[in-house]
């Protein structure tokens, strides 16, 4: 008998299929006319578009810096044959023909992706092979890296009682096979997992990063090794997960930083009560400074510990606290403190008026050992739904922040309030809502107004069949209070339409930009594209297995006790195609209930990730009383800690990677930074990885919007449009 390969934060959770180019599919197509590939799943899109970008007056505001008509051709070809329950082969490779200033930074023929893996449960050792693209998933404190290599994962069955996995790899970080010579980073290493025993998982990591020399930096090597452990457990009615983690760094840590010797350490308990609905965690970490992985996302020379606290309430509210202590440069005389108490409600506010949202208040001071710096800030964020008539729900925000510079003895205050209506419609077969809203925002330092901005807008969302429309229009009136500033109105403007047809997929954007400063010139920009994609789709003849379960055939679960907390759902477990009835029994187990109903999309403010502080709401949309898709948001909101956003996103993408293993789709581009909002709509800056379940697609990212907003989200549909556009953001959950 076979086994299926074991997953500690590696494998995926089911075969894939492998990608196929549009300039092959006539050969494929060609063989399997004879009765060949009758096993294989074959897919594949090819996208053409064109865009032209147009800007007069001050062209250093505008947002299209070059000009003229760019044109890019992506395609992809994917291949899979699943050869037994425990055996499957899988092959890609994607790229474009560029000739877009937009697209990629270099012109011509480009193989971006690419890999053949092979997974096979049934030998003597059983293994999982990648060769090409894979992603470095060892830990936080080690290698989270996209690679171009080889990874061989090895699950003998002797020396223990269960499988352990050996696993060794190497690659190089480029992100197109052009030119691989010319890399200047590599990473090698592997690692040795003991599955969960009585004593726990184990993990062994070492992870060697080799930087080349150039004609004015010397060659850097490094090399971080690690020990992990985790363990469930059960004590005193408590259901609690242990880890832990320990990090040594030998080696060069910059070109004027070599042969350095630091250490890192991470440890946190998670756990729940069996009783009553509170669920905690504790964490502290520490890195020295001279411990700097360049393969990892933490920060050197940093002490943390934190306390985080959850309880949801029979009425479906979650309240949340949490108390934070970091200090930075803690190796250094003058170390800066940073202590932040918060505690944040979030889901069902009043429930008999139907009133959702969220309401979160932070305190935070800070301070440094010498006392040049020393502040003290606290900010509420609120943000509140409710229908206030038939497909009409009112939604009113608000952000106060206040900092005291105590040694300087100022004050700086920022206020701002949203208001907003959105209607939702169905009329003569055209479904969908629009949604005006008015933002108003102000400084004020030394108890003067430094700085006033009205912000109007309004976003309109269309579909009918197989046409969907989203647009949104707007404006920023700033008014900077100062005879020497500079009083600015902007106005923009954003319109995706698409129309499918079988397997082709018409595509127009269209974004305009209007500056108009006082003084000086203003700015006129704008961008319009238009794309066509062809998909095509052949599954492979299915091999039935036992152990799988359609929608359809999933029971409703069975009822928790009235105090007891059932285990979190994961958006997994939503199935498209579930009957809702049984989705919202397995959510009302975990006591997610009381949504805002707009239609057929129901909206649920509240924390469906433990582990996560950041804003979260769970969207379920339906058709005919049956699940299409569901979809989870998390904001980027600032909780005033020290994460920046880059780590926030690396937080929710390891708790991805901790539950499904390596996805089969994996799209890192561009760098975070303060321009993400243009990087998105240009398409230089993507985050897209999307893991095949047995009937449909997770996806995972941060997509691009028609009203600019910035946010993670995660997606559980039957399939996604092919290609890496941004355009994939769930627009009507605002």
């Amino acid at each position: 008998m076979g086994r299926r390969l074991i997953s500690f934060n590696r494998l995926s959770i089911s075969s894939v299929m492998l990608f196929t180019s549009i300039n092959m599919m006539s050969s494929v197509m060609a063989e399997d006319a004879d009765g060949l590939l009758l096993d294989w799943s074959i897919s594949g899109y090819n996208t053409y578009r064109v865009d032209n970008y147009e800007d007069s007056g001050n062209i250093s505001s505008s947002p299209y810096p070059n000009r003229g008509f760019q044109q890019f051709d992506d395609f992809s070809i994917q291949l899979s044959r699943e050869v037994s329950e425990y055996e499957n082969i899988e092959a890609q490779i994607s790229g474009t023909v560029d000739d877009s200033e937009y697209r990629t930074s270099e012109e011509g023929l480009i193989f971006e992706r690419g890999y053949i893996n092979w997974e096979k449960g049934d030998g003597a050792i059983p293994f999982r092979a990648e060769l090409g693209d894979f992603f470095g998933n060892q830990s936080l404190r080690t290698l989270q890296r996209s690679l171009k290599g080889v990874q061989i994962d090895l699950q003998p069955d002797f020396l223990f009682p269960t499988p352990h996995s050996i696993q060794l790899f190497s690659g190089v970080t480029n992100s197109t096979y052009r030119s691989l010579s010319d890399n200047k980073n590599f990473f090698t290493g592997g690692s040795w997992l003991v599955p969960e025993n009585k004593l726990g998982a184990f993990i062994l990591t070492a992870v060697n990063n080799t930087t080349q020399s150039t004609l004015t930096t010397p060659r850097l090597n490094q090399t971080v090794y690690s020990m992990a452990w985790a363990k469930e457990a059960s004590y005193w009615n408590q259901s609690i997960e242990l880890e832990a983690e320990y990090g040594f760094l030998s080696g060069d840590v910059s070109t004027t930083e070599l042969n350095k010797h630091d250490n890192g350490f991470f440890t946190q308990l998670k756990g729940k009560s069996e009783n009553i609905p509170l669920t905690y965690r504790l964490r502290h970490e520490r890195y020295g400074d001279d411990f700097r992985p360049n393969g990892s996302s933490i920060t050197s020379n940093q002490r943390a510990s934190e306390i985080h606290l959850g309880w949801r309430f029979t009425t479906g509210l979650s309240a949340r606290a949490r108390l934070q202590t970091f200090r930075t440069n803690w190796r250094t005389s003058n170390y800066t403190d940073r202590d932040v108490v918060g505690l944040t409600f979030s889901g069902p506010l009043i429930p008999s008026i139907g009133l959702t949202g969220s309401l979160g208040s932070f305190i935070s001071d800070t301070e440094t050992a010498d006392k040049t710096t020393s502040s003290f800030s606290n900010a509420t964020n609120a943000s509140f739904s409710m229908p206030i008539a038939d497909h009409w729900v009112a939604r009113l925000g608000g952000v106060l922040t206040q900092v005291d510079n105590r040694v300087a003895g100022t004050a700086t205050v920022n206020r701002q309030i949203s208001l907003g209506l959105i209607h939702d419609f169905n009329f003569h077969g055209f479904t969908g809502s629009i949604s005006p809203s008015l933002n108003l925002r102000d400084s004020i330092s030394a108890g003067s107004t430094i700085q006033s901005d009205i912000s109007p807008s309004v976003s309109l969302n269309v579909r009918k069949g197989s046409h969907s429309l989203a647009f949104s229009h707007n404006v920023q009136i700033l008014d900077t209070k100062s005879l020497t500033g500079t009083d600015t109105d902007t106005f923009q403007s954003a319109l995706n339409y698409s129309y499918t047809k079988n397997a082709h997929r018409i595509q127009i954007e269209a974004n305009h930009f209007d500056r108009n400063p006082t003084p000086g010139s203003g700015t006129d920009a704008y961008r319009i594209g238009i794309g066509w994609t062809y998909n095509f789709d052949r599954p492979a003849r299915v091999i039935p297995r036992p152990d799988q379960k359609s929608a359809a055939e999933t029971q409703a679960p069975v009822e928790a006790a009235p105090m007891a907390i059932d285990a979190q759902p994961d958006i997994i477990e939503l199935i498209p195609g579930m009957d809702m009835k049984v989705v919202k029994a397995r959510l009302e187990q975990s006591g997610i209930i009381e949504p805002l109903v707009r239609g057929e999309l129901e909206i649920y403010e509240t924390p469906f990730i433990e582990s996560i502080d950041h804003r979260q709401r769970l969207g379920l949309i339906s058709e005919n009383g049956f699940l299409e898709k569901s979809v989870l948001v998390i904001d980027f909101d600032d909780l005033g800690d020290i994460d920046s956003a880059s780590q926030i996103y690396d937080e929710v993408r390891k708790v991805l990677f901790d539950r499904y293993g390596p996805p089969t789709t994996n799209i890192e581009e561009g760098v975070f930074s303060d321009n993400i909002r243009s990087e998105l709509r240009s398409g230089t800056f993507q985050r897209i990885l999307e893991w095949q379940t047995t009937s449909s697609v997770l996806r995972f990212g941060i997509p691009d919007r028609t009203d600019g907003q910035v946010r993670m989200e995660i997606i559980h549909a039957t399939r996604f449009s092919s290609g890496e556009d941004n355009f994939w953001s769930t627009e009507a959950l605002r």
